[in-house]
């Protein structure tokens, strides 16, 4: 009865094709569950490049964060040179906290 199980059924479906074959319905059946094995690589496919991306959309969006950082410091010790830095994010802080 194994002969009548299409590689991709017996691979990926042991048992629902052995079954599926067992009750005479081996090609037909054995089609249209390869085609869903195919959909089924495809999305699987798409998870691992989307396990890839993620991480690379995160760590470049830290990067634009750091670079913004980095470029609000720049502004804000250019902008008063004689004040300490530590002077400066404290009143920047009470001035948000008075915004708010």
């Amino acid at each position: 009865m194994a002969s009548f199980i299409p590689a991709s059924v017996a691979y990926s479906e042991p048992l629902a094709g052995f079954f599926l074959a067992s009750l005479g319905f081996s090609s037909e059946v054995g089609r249209l569950l390869s085609g869903i094995d195919r959909i089924t690589r495809r999305w699987l496919a798409l998870g691992s490049l989307t396990v890839l991306l993620v991480p690379l959309f995160v760590f470049s969006f830290y990067l634009l964060g750091s670079v913004l950082v980095v470029t609000f410091v720049a502004i804000i010790s250019v902008s008063f040179p004689t004040r300490p830095l530590s002077l400066q994010f404290t009143k920047i802080i009470q001035g948000i906290r008075d915004f708010s």
